[in-house]
């Protein structure tokens, strides 16, 4: 109820869209250590595209980032996604590796993926 590890699309082709992240921050503002993750759904082209993907690990409270680990992943892929089918962007966030990925809902096949071996998480002062 405190944290959550968003893995969200934050641009198309340069151009910044509503995410995941940004709508939980807003709909949970004053709702103090309790945070109710929001999901964003969207059409998206199908020929080759820039998306910037990011993954991020995310608070109920400001505060509470200050005192814990907060982990970041991010950066443009480039995907040619098919018409018709549905995709997630998903991820893992960990002290000795971290990753951002799409991938196709129904055959779990990975699209476009960033990954960094060794600890991405944020100073104090990017938190």
């Amino acid at each position: 109820d405190q944290k959550a590890e968003f893995f969200y699309l934050k641009e198309i082709n340069g151009k910044s869209v509503e995410n995941s992240r940004e709508v939980t921050l807003v709909s949970n503002q004053g709702r103090g250590f309790m945070m109710t993750p929001e999901v964003v759904e969207r059409n998206v082209p199908t020929t080759t595209t820039s998306y910037t993907i990011e993954g991020r690990t995310e608070y109920a409270a400001p505060v509470l980032a200050l005192s814990n680990k907060v982990f970041r992943i991010g950066g443009k892929v480039s995907a040619s996604l098919k018409p018709y089918r549905t995709y997630v962007v998903r991820g893992v966030l960990d002290e000795s590796h971290s990753a951002v990925w799409i991938e196709d809902i129904e055959t779990h096949e990975i699209v476009s993926k960033l990954e960094k071996t060794g600890s991405t998480e944020l100073k104090w002062y990017e938190k």
